[in-house]
């Protein structure tokens, strides 16, 4: 991980200083590390062997950004904040709480169900939203099957998604469409460390075929399909890693 980053002025250039850290065991390694500034990238290798590593940069311009090990070539196991949520963070939950919206109707319960099934889900409770007592949504793993009235249970997408009446746009996609359905698994909206997913049909007429699909998209954070057939899939990117950091844009 890369710890305790500074820069600083050094007439008429810019000291970057900071150190590599890594826990026991520590392994001897030799790995690089790329600082970008205005457009050009300088890599320097750098050996590890100990808790900590020091290392400096001298830039002609002020820093963008510094990468430990850019190309990965360094076995290592990702921080949490490093692997996105996906569908296959709700198929691995210890326990979920389903939550069917108000007024959903009963194609889209049968869906649910289907769902429920298809993700191979365990220990799972399913209950109406006007039935889930508040101090029990940090205890779980959230899957809502349609909008709830109280937005706040929705997952965190980083403004990735934005949520209409009946409607849903992926960055720039509108899908409004009666035929149109929409699943995603974000952040959850209150406990660290869990997932919360949404199953929106914009009606009954397609939820039970999506439903018995989407198990199949296990690494991907959000789908989007018509009329039963996929039409767009991605991953969250990566917000924060502890082996990147970045300055704020300069002015």
């Amino acid at each position: 991980a890369l710890r305790d980053i500074s820069v600083r002025r050094k007439g008429r250039q810019w000291l970057i200083s900071g150190r590599v850290t890594q826990q026991r065991p520590y392994y001897d390694l030799t790995a690089d590390l790329e600082l970008q500034s205005g457009g050009r990238s300088v890599i320097q290798r750098i050996h590890l062997a100990d808790a900590q590593t020091d290392f400096t940069f001298l830039s002609d311009t002020p820093p963008d950004q510094l990468l430990l090990d850019p190309r990965v070539h360094v076995f290592r196991r990702l921080a949490g904040s490093e692997i996105p949520p996906a569908v296959n963070s709700i198929k691995g939950a210890s326990s979920v709480l389903v939550i069917l919206a108000g007024g959903l109707d009963e194609g889209s319960r049968e869906a649910a169900r289907t769902l429920v099934a298809s993700l191979d889900l365990d220990r799972v409770r399913v209950v109406d939203e006007n039935k889930v007592e508040p101090d029990e949504l940090g205890r779980h793993d959230l899957l809502l099957v349609g909008m709830p009235s109280e937005r706040s249970w929705l997952p965190d997408t980083n403004g990735h998604v934005t949520f209409g009446d009946n409607a849903f746009a992926i960055k720039k996609t509108s899908f409004k469409q009666p035929w149109d359905a929409f699943f995603g698994v974000g952040a959850h909206p209150t406990a660290k460390g869990r997932v919360a997913g949404i199953f929106l049909p914009l009606s009954a007429a397609y939820a039970e075929p999506v439903a018995r699909k989407i198990t199949h998209y296990g690494r991907y954070s959000y789908l989007a399909f018509s009329r039963g057939v996929n039409r767009a899939k991605g991953i969250w990117p990566v917000e924060n890693s502890p082996v990147i950091h970045r300055w704020p844009a300069h002015k």
